[in-house]
C-alpha cells in the first residue's frame, strides 16, 4: 500500500539529512516492533540517499549541478517481507554556479 507524503528541499551541490525518526512517526507494524523494521528507499534517479546508521539518518546528495524535481518512494518492510512505502517528492533548488578560470 502506498500512502502520500510530505515534501522536501535542498539546494543543489549540498547534501540534506532526514532523520530516521521522522519516517518512524509515520510508520508503525502491529505485528513487529519498530527496531525490527527495515527503511529503503526506491525510484531515485538523481538524488541518492544513503543510510547513516552511526547518525540514524538518510544522508542525501544529488547529481552534480542536477536541480529539480524527483519522486522516492520510502519503503518500510517487515521480517516476513511484507511492505508498505510512502511517496514523496524531493526538490533540489538550482543555485548559479559561477564561471571558471
Amino acid at each position: 500500500m502506498e500512502q502520500a507524503g510530505p515534501e522536501y528541499a535542498f539546494g543543489e551541490d549540498s547534501t540534506w539529512v532526514l532523520p530516521l525518526d521522522s519516517l518512524r512517526a509515520c510508520a508503525g507494524d502491529v505485528d513487529n516492533p519498530m527496531a525490527e523494521l527495515v527503511f529503503s528507499i526506491t525510484g531515485n534517479k538523481h538524488v541518492t540517499g544513503m543510510l547513516d546508521s552511526q547518525h540514524d539518518a538518510i544522508v542525501f546528495t544529488a547529481e552534480l549541478n542536477w536541480n529539480g524535481v524527483e519522486e522516492l518512494y520510502f519503503v518500510v518492510a517487515d521480517k516476513n517481507g511484507l511492505k508498505t512505502s510512502l511517496k514523496s517528492r524531493i526538490a533540489c533548488g538550482r543555485f548559479p554556479t559561477p564561471p571558471a578560470v
